[in-house]
């Protein structure tokens, strides 16, 4: 919904011809993911969802087949107490039943959010990531992404248990960005990462700005 609400949803877009009337358009309607299914209304990590979704494959298996999922960041202005910038990442069969569980999606919070503000109130809030398969065999390896606060964050999800995706140890703040006066400069824009030429590894390539504030 971007400026327009704090959500997300999915669509069955394969017959295009279904979508000429409200009729027979809203039955391709897959899911709706909102704040109210994180937290509730005025108290959810999900804020104004500017983050464009990367749909990508994850290591997660489910009656032998890998899971599809959306990730995203939590976006900006959300109401938890913390106020943290977070990445979700949503599995496309998850809501198909219209419930989320926590076995649907996962949600990787960062420890940089009111409390590290310039003012000690304003919320955090993650980006666009980008998502990169490292080692080539189809699915995603590493999240890339920076938040309000100028943090530029790397999230290990190679393995395929979730809540090695969630331990401290797999998230990493690459470079904060600050200005000259030691403030902190916003990165809203997605990431660019490339192999680097020489050595093993990655170049990792972020502006810094924000026209929502």
């Amino acid at each position: 919904y971007r400026g327009g609400g704090k959500g997300y949803f999915a669509l069955d877009v394969t017959t295009p011809s279904d979508f000429s009337s409200t009729t027979t358009a809203k039955r391709h309607v897959l899911w709706e993911f909102t704040e109210e299914d994180d937290g509730t209304t005025g108290n959810s990590d999900l804020g104004f969802s500017y983050s464009k979704p990367s749909i990508v494959m994850s290591n997660i298996e489910s009656s032998g087949e890998k899971r599809w999922a959306a990730i995203f960041g939590n976006g900006y202005n959300s109401t938890s107490s913390d106020g943290d910038s977070a990445i979700y990442i949503v599995f496309i069969d998850g809501g198909l039943d219209g419930t989320w569980s926590s076995n649907d999606f996962v949600k990787l919070t960062t420890s940089y959010g009111k409390a590290e503000s310039n003012d000690n109130n304003t919320p955090n809030g993650m980006g666009t990531p980008r998502v990169i398969d490292s080692d080539g065999n189809g699915t995603a390896d590493y999240i890339y992404s920076g938040d309000m606060q100028g943090n530029l964050y790397r999230f290990d999800i190679s393995t395929s248990t979730t809540t090695n995706w969630t331990s401290s140890s797999n998230q990493k703040v690459l470079f904060q960005a600050k200005d000259k006066t030691n403030n902190t400069q916003p990165i809203t824009i997605q990431p660019m990462v490339v192999q680097h030429p020489t050595k093993d590894g990655f170049v990792v390539v972020a502006s810094t700005g924000s026209w929502i504030t």
